[in-house]
This record gives structure tokens, C-alpha cells and sequence, in this order.
């Protein structure tokens, strides 16, 4: 039941349909939207790795009791490859891609689609890039209002709105990469291959410490 206080509650101005009734929070009409993420820009290499840019992305559609996808950590690294430094979130999450235990989705940015990935993770590390800080680190976070007409989610926001969906949400960190220059170009700058690096190592910490 909605309550008028709650960040979720439905509304219903100048009596247009409310979000409820529109389908938003049901669980199968989410699950069923396809985040289709491509692009066509040439892959980078970091410490001799290819990492490629290309990446396509499906929230798919599962139905109840199916095995949940390779591991039980979920690794969501977003922003934009054509920012500069604020394609760090990204290519952590494809340079990781493979991991034993670890499930990495690299996307442009937070949809609310994403909350029906939370069902299948134990931990989830929201990663991205940060324009202040001078290394980068690893904080916990907590569920935060969710805004029905948004069509982008904070990581607090996506924690909410997966704890309405599901009942609970997976312990949550943010992983914050300072970078320097987020200026309309490809490729990193020193302080941002070094967040990077930084990143790798606090993500396998993390992994030692929830395995």
C-alpha cells in the first residue's frame, strides 16, 4: 500500500494515469525492457588488456526459480565514453568482465530497468567516475527516494526502488574514481588511468573479504 509520505507513493496530477497503473513498478513489465548500449568507437588497452568499447547490455526477462546469472556480486559501472575521465566506470566493468563472481554491466547510465538485477546478487558496487577526491575509494551506501518520473536513477534511488520490487536490496558500495578531464574526448588522463588502477586493486580487496 502507498502511503502519501513515501517517495514511491503514486501520483496523479491534472488526473493522468498514475505511475502504478502505468506498469512502472511491476516487476514483469520491467524485467521485459532491453537496455541496448552500442558503441562503435575502437577499443583501448590498459596495462596491455583490450578492453573493448563495444557493449551491449539486456536486463532480460527470467522467470521465477530460473539459476541467476554467473556471480553473486554485481558490478554496475556507468558514464559516458566520450567524456574523457567519466568513462571510468565503464571500462572498470568491462575490464573485469569475467571474473569469477562477479556479474559486470557497463551502461551508459542508471535506468530504473537495473533494479530487477539487484534479485540476483548478494553485493552490488555501483562504480563511476568523481570529479573530486585524490584516489579512489570504496564507501557503503544506503537506499535513497526514488523519482517515479525519472528516466535516469541514482545508485541510492535504484536501491530503493529494488527494495519496493523485491523486498530487500543486496548490500550496496560505491566505488568512486577521481578523474581530471571530462571534456568532450576519448581516452583517460593520468589521474584517471591511476583511478583506475586504484579501483582494480579495491575491487579485489572487496572480493577477498565477500567470498
Amino acid at each position: 500500500m502507498s502511503h502519501p509520505s513515501s517517495p514511491l507513493a503514486p501520483r496523479n496530477p491534472a488526473g493522468n494515469p498514475s505511475v502504478a497503473s502505468s506498469g512502472l513498478f511491476r516487476p514483469r513489465c520491467v524485467a521485459r525492457s532491453l537496455i541496448c548500449l552500442k558503441q562503435t568507437a575502437t577499443s583501448c588497452s590498459w596495462r596491455g588488456q583490450k578492453i573493448p568499447r563495444r557493449c551491449s547490455v539486456e536486463v532480460s526477462d527470467r522467470a521465477p526459480g530460473e539459476s541467476p546469472p554467473q556471480g553473486r556480486v554485481l558490478l554496475l559501472g556507468y558514464g559516458s565514453d566520450l567524456r574523457g575521465d567519466d568513462a571510468l566506470g565503464r571500462l572498470l566493468a568491462q575490464a573485469v568482465a569475467g571474473w569469477p563472481g562477479v556479474r559486470a554491466m557497463s551502461v551508459h547510465q542508471l535506468t530504473p530497468e537495473l533494479a530487477m538485477e539487484l534479485q540476483d546478487c548478494s553485493h552490488v558496487v555501483f562504480a563511476d567516475a568523481s570529479a573530486s577526491g585524490q584516489k579512489a575509494t570504496l564507501e557503503p551506501l544506503s537506499p535513497r527516494a526514488f523519482r517515479p518520473d525519472a528516466h535516469h536513477a541514482s545508485p541510492g534511488g535504484l536501491l530503493e526502488l529494488g527494495r519496493h520490487l523485491h523486498g530487500q536490496v543486496p548490500e550496496a558500495w560505491l566505488l568512486a574514481m577521481p578523474g581530471e578531464d571530462f571534456s568532450l574526448r576519448e581516452g583517460l588522463s593520468l589521474r584517471g588511468e591511476a583511478s583506475l588502477s586504484q579501483a582494480l586493486e579495491l575491487l579485489t580487496a572487496f572480493l577477498r573479504r565477500t567470498s
